[in-house]
């Protein structure tokens, strides 16, 4: 008796843990799909005015240079601080440490830790002028078809972190455990945004295409699938609550219905 109770607990659990999978699963996908929509609307206008350039292969002129990094969103240039300003960080530390050593550690040890962190200072200050050069160059005017491929290559990026999350969604679930309806419907997603990257490799792998009519088309089909995929994150919390799963936020339980059945 007590072998069919332990196993009856462990396969509750099993099937608890797999409905769990497909919440936090689809949490994490609609999450991508928002930010994934939000750079694309953002991008589309940088892509309008790269396809208006008349030479793909010349520096853009100032003018448009302007027009393109006037956001500080878009600046080239914006990676590359963030590297400089960790490096200068870095190197800070690295200074730091070596005072505490020279003045903490005694004997043979002191000339080691004294070399090594010599070392580590001047090898980050190499990286820094390294990357300080690299910032440099990004400053200048780049090519249009440049620009626009790095463009398409973020969302291409960022669109396959979406279909990687949802395609980790499907294999951390079965259909016997959330229903066909709902394991279709999934798969369903992950068809429409593989679609969408097919669309966007398209459009960086053949300049002659203009972007306008395509990322428009691409919004559309991302602002259906964050919808879908919020509507299936609500059917996977209804899911959870009828299992007595109790999902929580830093505000508290996100469905104190399945309080009352855990209690049972």
């Amino acid at each position: 008796m007590r072998t069919k109770t332990t196993n009856a607990t462990r396969g509750k659990d099993a099937h608890q843990e797999l409905v769990r999978n497909l919440y936090f699963g689809l949490s994490d996908a609609h999450r991508a799909v928002s930010t994934l929509k939000g750079r694309c609307r953002f991008l589309r206008e940088q892509l309008l005015i790269l396809d208006a350039v008349s030479n793909q292969d010349e520096p853009v002129d100032e003018a448009t240079w302007k027009a393109l990094t006037d956001d500080k969103c878009y600046s080239p240039t914006l990676q590359v601080f963030s590297v400089i300003n960790a490096l200068r960080a870095s190197l800070d530390l690295v200074k730091n440490a070596q005072d505490l050593a020279a003045d903490r550690i005694k004997g043979e040890a002191k000339e080691n830790a004294a070399r090594r962190l010599e070392q580590h200072k001047v090898e980050t200050e190499k990286l820094l002028q390294f990357f300080q050069g690299l910032r440099s160059e990004l400053e200048k005017p780049q090519t249009a078809s440049r620009l626009r491929h790095d463009d398409l290559g973020e969302l291409i990026d960022s669109c396959r972190a979406a279909v990687e999350l949802v395609q980790k969604t499907i294999n951390g679930v079965n259909e016997p455990a959330v229903g066909e309806e709902m394991y279709s419907a999934v798969m369903a997603e992950e068809t429409k945004l593989l679609r969408i990257e097919a669309e966007l490799n398209r459009l960086r792998d053949n300049r002659r295409l203009k972007t306008g009519r395509t990322i428009a088309a691409c919004l559309g089909h991302l602002t259906e699938t964050e919808r879908s995929l919020l509507s299936l994150k609500n059917q996977a919390l209804e899911l959870c609550t009828e299992n007595g799963i109790v999902i929580y936020n830093r505000a508290g339980p996100v469905n104190p219905k399945a309080l009352t059945k855990t209690e049972k």
